[in-house]
């Protein structure tokens, strides 16, 4: 039998035996959504899509849901990105 392993085992074996510092790489992805997330702030949405640094942030509800590569082919309109 296999075992599926999800993303949050990966994330903390990430975390525990190779040594990434998550509240570090927490803060660093914070600083780069600081300018959007309070431009968001000022008129009340929860939702948005930010580009920065070749990277596209999706957020939904006001929570960080997904990170995506602008040029990795994938279907952005699921994302709100034309």
């Amino acid at each position: 039998m296999t075992i599926a392993i999800t993303d949050h085992a990966v994330l903390r074996f990430l975390e525990r035996k190779k040594g990434l510092d998550v509240d570090a790489l927490r803060g660093e992805i914070k600083e780069s959504l600081a300018r959007a997330s309070a431009a968001a702030g000022e008129i009340a949405l929860r939702d948005y899509n930010v580009r920065a640094n070749d990277l596209l942030f999706v957020v939904r509800n006001g929570r960080l849901v997904t990170v995506c590569e602008i040029e990795s082919g994938l279907n952005m309109t699921k994302w709100g990105v034309w």
